[in-house]
């Protein structure tokens, strides 16, 4: 008997944790519409990644050319 009064004590906390869940369905739409708007500006982040290791590729060929010839 004491065992099923455990059982239903968890599945009780196992409900209240879906209600919280489902209460919490807005602020998680705003969320995931966040992260799926977020998805737009990637390419742009992306490109400015390439762009500064390519300065920075540049930057290190020019040091080595200067270190060499010295």
């Amino acid at each position: 008997q004491s065992n099923s009064i455990n059982v239903g004590f968890l599945r009780l906390f196992r409900a209240a944790r879906l209600i919280k869940l489902l209460r919490q369905g807005y602020t998680i739409r705003i969320l995931l519409w966040t992260f799926v708007q977020s998805f737009k500006a990637l390419p742009y982040v992306c490109l400015l990644i390439a762009m500064l290791f390519f300065i920075y590729a540049i930057i290190g060929m020019q040091g080595l050319l200067s270190f060499k010839s010295s």
